[in-house]
């Protein structure tokens, strides 16, 4: 539902432009609907890949699969962040994913144009209006709900091998992951943020260190057994068990 005063972007997330004293008649709603309109149309796509699916493993008798695909597509009618994981639906999850996120790149390459154009004409007001809708934009991200919920706790984690300088490393410290994105390792008292990256299917670490490191766990996140890359180099074997569920 959108209330007087939102910006409604399909179920996936609403924008509020409450505060900011533009009036609606300046919000681009033509960009808007063009963007709803690409997020109805990917949603459509995946749900015919779901039946597709589905129809496939009946044909072949896969019980258990059957069963799993028709679970996610319920769960995905109810939430759009409940992306399939099954192995015939990976495929399908990835054009899903790329899909939307070139959708929103695309509006705000839209709004930025307008932005532009209105300030060319030096209609400010109107450009300001503009400015408030791409702020909000910029923050709308699409994060499955198996990475967000399935991340979020306290980890230990392994690093064991040879770094990249030669040295032997055996380290297992306790990572806590939260929901705002941010992580923090709980033996070395570093703070640091995660990020997903939709493209790699992984998830990465910034550390609020010296050497500014990077990590990285790939999915899909299993509570009894994760893998990833450390910045210590290629040498080190990185996994990660889950010890602790928020």
């Amino acid at each position: 539902m959108c209330w007087k005063g939102m910006i409604c972007f399909s179920g996936l997330m609403s924008i509020s432009l409450v505060g900011f004293g533009h009036t609606e008649d300046q919000i681009p709603k033509d960009s808007i609907a063009q963007f709803n309109k690409a997020i109805e149309k990917i949603k459509a796509e995946l749900l015919k890949e779901f039946d597709q699916a589905i129809e496939k493993v009946s044909q072949q008798g896969k019980l258990k699969e059957l069963k799993q695909i028709e679970n996610e597509r319920k769960q995905f009618l109810g939430d759009e962040k409940a992306l399939p994981s099954s192995v015939l639906m990976l495929g399908s999850r990835s054009k899903y994913e790329s899909a939307w996120w070139q959708a929103r790149s695309a509006l705000e390459k839209d709004l930025k144009l307008k932005i532009s154009e209105k300030v060319k004409a030096k209609e400010i007001s109107q450009a300001e209006a503009i400015q408030a809708s791409l702020l909000k934009v910029e923050e709308l991200k699409l994060i499955p709900k198996d990475v967000s919920e399935g991340l979020v706790g306290k980890w230990k984690v392994s690093m064991v091998g040879k770094t990249k300088t030669g040295s032997l490393i055996n380290y297992h410290p306790v990572w806590e992951f939260k929901k705002d994105s941010g992580v923090y390792s709980i033996d070395a008292s570093i703070s640091g943020s995660w990020m997903y990256d939709y493209k790699n299917k992984r998830v990465v670490i910034s550390w609020d260190n010296q050497e500014k490191s990077k990590e990285a766990f790939f999915l899909p996140f299993n509570p009894d057994g994760m893998n990833g890359g450390s910045w210590h180099g290629f040498g080190v074997k990185m996994s990660a068990k889950k010890i602790i569920d928020n």
